[in-house]
């Protein structure tokens, strides 16, 4: 039995990845949409690290004594998240009413506007960055400047996807590509920054061009840029440690990161890390020894803007104790956070009917954004918007899931309400049609969308 674990954690894999495509080729969901972003994290996270896992039966930093028990329990939980997650994200009700409640009107802007935003853009996230630290405020800006440097690459990338050859679109795209890239790596830790303004770039083609084109196209026109977003990814990967530890400066990571071993950043982030084993030691080791806090997660949403002044004793989500639960030596426990991924969570928060209640909630979460840019399809600051929030679904499912959705809304509010300023002040209303097939979960009418006021 234990010799088909990985075989199987695999088949789950590889079937999601089918679904992926054959609904992108049916043009049932984009190829490029938030709900493919969120699965393929979780094929990494939640699938092909628990396989490494079981087929190596090494655990890294987490002592995990029945790894083969543990796999079993991760292996039924995926089985209960997966179709869970796809039917509250194809089947659920009341999200493309609330996407039409929150649309706002159509706004048209050219695209040599579009360029000169981009550069305003760029140039505001380097002065919001350059804030002195403030408590709790300096959090919400961090992410609102990588949204919005997201943002100005996808305004790039959309005027680019068709003024490929214009030399004054190819010389703004590269300045406002590489500030915003040095901004992403300015001072960071974390990987979804540099992922956001790649996604950014590859978002904006996407819209503007790329899904209108065969598959074969797609991957043509969007492979050079997601590889080079992959390299820079794997070489910040392959040396991030030493940037906090001596904290290097901008000119210092770059040079550090052109000598890094880009191949070895590349496996450790294909790898999916630490993440499966984190979720086998949460199912050995939930209910008992350790006390469940049942959905804890989603009461984490709500307290999380509570200030600790106010709430000394406000809980921690459980990626900040895990180093300490799991006795793990060689790491600062008061600084390290360990996510164990969603089912890990699921295993600590209630077991498999906690798993069930995730995989609803992020199957209607995910397909509230996929809703709100079918609807929009043609205005590029809601569709971009949307994809400044890419780096934080790609790490969804293996992130600290209460954390990580905060991201999510206040990225995509925070971005949202300065684009809507913008639009109202330069865009001019415009009517919208959207495509049949641009409809994310496969429910296209005989008509097409037309938004107006109220």
């Amino acid at each position: 039995m234990s010799d088909l674990l990985a075989p199987c954690f695999l088949l789950l894999a590889l079937g999601l990845l089918a679904l992926m495509v054959y609904q992108g080729l049916k043009r049932q969901v984009e190829l490029l949409s938030v709900r493919n972003l969120y699965l393929g994290g979780f094929i990494v996270y939640q699938l092909y690290n628990p396989a490494v896992v079981v087929s190596t039966q090494m655990t890294g930093m987490f002592q995990v004594e029945r790894i083969n028990s543990a796999a079993s329990v991760l292996l039924g939980y995926a089985c209960v998240f997966i179709p869970c997650f796809l039917i509250a994200y194809h089947y659920g009700v009341g999200f493309k009413w609330l996407a039409r409640k929150i649309s706002p009107k159509a706004t048209d802007s050219s695209d040599y506007l579009l360029l000169t935003l981009s550069l305003c853009i760029s140039g505001a996230v380097i002065l919001i960055r350059l804030a002195p630290p403030i408590p709790v405020i300096s959090s919400v800006l961090y992410h609102l400047s990588i949204g919005l440097a997201a943002i100005a690459c996808g305004m790039i990338g959309w005027v680019w996807a068709k003024r490929s050859f214009n030399p004054l679109v190819v010389a703004v795209g590269l300045l406002v590509f590489s500030i915003c890239m040095g901004v992403a790596i300015w001072g960071a830790f974390g990987r979804r920054s540099i992922l956001a303004v790649g996604f950014g770039l590859v978002w904006g083609v996407y819209y503007r061009y790329g899904r209108n084109l065969n598959p074969l196209r797609v991957l043509i026109w969007t492979s050079p840029m997601l590889l080079a977003t992959l390299l820079v990814v794997s070489a910040f990967t392959a040396m991030r440690g030493e940037t906090r530890a001596e904290g290097w400066s901008l000119s210092q990571t770059f040079k550090s990161m052109t000598q890094s071993d880009a191949s070895s950043g590349a496996k450790d982030v294909l790898s999916g890390q630490t993440c499966g084993s984190a979720a086998m030691w949460c199912v050995e080791n939930y209910p008992r020894p350790n006390e469940m806090r049942h959905l804890f997660s989603l009461r984490q949403m709500v307290i999380q803007f509570v200030p600790r002044m106010m709430w000394e004793d406000k809980p921690k989500p459980l990626a900040n104790d895990l180093a300490s639960l799991a006795q793990i030596q060689g790491v600062d426990h008061s600084k390290i956070t360990l996510p164990p991924g969603v089912l890990g969570y699921a295993a600590a928060e209630g077991g498999i009917y906690a798993a069930i209640v995730y995989a609803v909630f992020f199957g209607g979460f995910v397909r509230l954004f996929d809703e709100l840019i079918s609807l929009n399809i043609d205005n590029p600051y809601i569709v971009l918007a949307t994809g400044s929030c890419s780096g934080h679904f790609l790490g969804l499912a293996r992130g600290d899931i209460a954390n990580f959705t905060i991201n999510i809304v206040v990225t995509f509010v925070g971005s949202l309400l300065i684009l809507y300023v913008l639009s109202k002040l330069l865009g001019k209303p415009v009517q919208r049609y959207a495509p049949q097939w641009s409809h994310p979960a496969g429910h296209a009418t005989s008509r097409h969308y037309q938004h107006h006021d109220g």
